[in-house]
């Protein structure tokens, strides 16, 4: 492990790579290169030679074949601690390399779903993976770059240490190589599937993808931060972000540090925030994860106001999330409730002062374009073609994979099913109710008034608890309200309590062996009742 005397230099992304080069020549190593890089080395006034001054063999078939050559892999593979393999490089006249900087043609970049095969095969690197692999297997006595971004500490590295590189460094470097290699492979793999999956469809004489979740996901995840502690101080936890660009991008631009559990709030808030309502300003209230107030308004403080005001003793300590860049007005209201985050679309200078006297309320700034943009890595594509984000669960027994609840109730799929009609003015808190139930844990019923969420009975075993507890907190609020429930009425004891509380109202989805019972109980009681397609659970 001693000082670079022979180097390759071969890379599409030719960013430093003059700096690299250059250094090298000035250290006196012999550089060789080919195609664009020599061209951009010989630009730069940087000595380098031609790669098939090492091969002895010229580029061949337009380019496919002008590295892979048994003399430069010879001095990519020889054991500088075998004897016998440098005499063989001694008598074959070659030299060992000792560095080897590649980056390859960008596939996953450039080749899409639609990009043609022809087009796609020729942005498939050969030669660059296999100078890695070669360079990365022989990591103790050969230095591989996959990175421009780690020219220059591997420069000061060799100039702090006289041209001696760590072994740990180049174990990391190796690291870095194979992982790079990886994800190249994985992205061909990925463009391969897709278009055998069209060539399946193609056959078969079908024009639309079906349903379907791949048989294999593949997520690498790396670490963003460390955090204080997980759900409990005696939890280590850690932020990490997936490989395929799945996070939303945030900044967190005051207050103390995001724990674990306030991320998981901050992510129900942005869930909540991102979803399509009637009204342009959507507000939400969460406390352990759960909404405890909801609202939607013309008005962005008025939407405040309202979200908290569904159960303000809950609101204290809570999450507050919006979908509207919080000024100033908006700033003077939140200050009026103890919160631990704020996440929102952005925070304008006057709302940045205004909140700044909150040292400790963090302030969790998304980007606009965040609630509009789902996830650019799909792994569910729904029969109309939509593409449809996964969540990923846990547990003892392996992953749980599912498609996000993004689904919305229709007005034709709403479906009266008492004699007491649905009067018009009760439909917006009914579509505005079945909108946010979706985030309440099972089994969960809650109460809307006025586009307002003003009670709610969340993550209860039996559903006529959700319910006692949903009109408790509801309180005045209760009577000509729209009661929605994520699950069916197993019986008609929740149709009872809501009748002597006066709601107006019952939603819920339909399938329990009881339902004549309900609804002949709500026909006695004079209640609307409303059964939807589909239910809501969040476990």
């Amino acid at each position: 492990m001693g000082r670079i005397e022979t180097a390759v230099i071969s890379v599409y992304n030719k960013s430093w790579a003059s700096t690299l080069g250059r250094f090298l020549a000035e250290e006196g190593a012999t550089i060789y290169s080919s195609g664009g890089t020599l061209a951009e080395l010989k630009g730069k006034k940087v000595p380098a030679r031609p790669i098939e001054k090492l091969t002895g063999g010229k580029e061949i078939l337009d380019g496919r074949v002008k590295t892979l050559h048994y003399s430069l892999y010879a001095g990519l593979l020889a054991d500088r601690d075998d004897r016998r393999h440098m005499r063989t490089l001694e008598n074959l006249d070659l030299p060992p390399i000792d560095l080897v900087a590649v980056n390859f043609y960008p596939f996953k970049e450039k080749a899409r779903k639609r990009t043609r095969m022809k087009v796609a095969q020729e942005l498939i690197d050969i030669g660059g993976v296999t100078l890695v692999r070669a360079a990365a297997k022989n990591f103790p006595h050969v230095i591989v770059l996959v990175d421009p971004e780690d020219y220059k500490p591997f420069i000061q590295e060799y100039k702090d240490n006289d041209g001696e590189i760590p072994y740990e460094m180049r174990l990391k470097y190796a690291k870095k190589a194979f992982a790079y290699c990886r994800e190249y492979d994985e992205a061909i793999e990925d463009y391969f599937a897709a278009a055998l999956e069209r060539e399946k469809r193609r056959r078969a004489g079908l024009k639309k993808p079906a349903l379907e979740l791949e048989s294999r996901i593949k997520l690498t995840f790396s670490r963003t931060r460390n955090l204080r502690y997980g759900e409990n101080p005696h939890q280590r936890a850690a932020l990490y972000a997936p490989s395929e660009g799945v996070t939303v991008p945030f900044k967190v631009l005051q207050g103390k540090e995001m724990s674990y559990n306030n991320f998981q709030d901050a992510g129900a808030a942005f869930r909540f925030c991102r979803m399509p309502f009637d009204k342009p300003c959507a507000a939400c209230v969460l406390k352990h994860v759960n909404p405890c107030g909801a609202a939607i308004d013309d008005d962005p403080v008025r939407a405040i106001q309202r979200a908290k005001a569904g159960d303000p003793i809950s609101a204290y300590g809570g999450i507050l999330g919006a979908n509207f860049e919080i000024g100033e007005a908006e700033a003077k209201e939140i200050t009026k409730t103890f919160l631990e985050v704020v996440v929102a679309p952005g925070f304008t200078r006057e709302a940045a002062r205004v909140l700044a006297v909150k040292k400790k309320l963090r302030l969790l700034e998304t980007g606009a374009h965040a609630l509009r943009a789902e996830s650019k890595r799909v792994l569910a594509v729904s029969e109309n073609k939509a593409e449809i984000p996964l969540l990923f669960t846990r547990t003892p027994f392996g992953f749980l994979v599912q498609e996000d609840n993004l689904r919305l109730l229709q007005p034709r799929e709403v479906e009266v099913v008492s004699d007491a009609p649905l009067r018009p003015q009760y439909k917006p808190d009914l579509m505005f109710g079945m909108t946010v139930i979706r985030f309440l844990k099972s089994n969960s019923v809650a109460l809307f008034k006025d586009l307002m969420m003003v009670g709610a009975g969340t993550g209860q075993p039996n559903r006529v608890d959700a319910v006692g507890i949903a009109i408790e907190k509801a309180g005045k609020s209760a009577p000509g309200s729209v009661l929605v429930s994520d699950g069916f009425f197993p019986f008609a004891d929740s149709v009872e309590l809501a009748s002597k509380a006066g709601v107006d109202v019952l939603v819920a989805p339909s399938g329990s062996i009881r339902d004549h019972e309900v609804i002949a109980r709500a026909n006695e009681l004079k209640l609307c009742l409303v059964f939807v397609p589909y239910r809501s659970f969040l476990h």
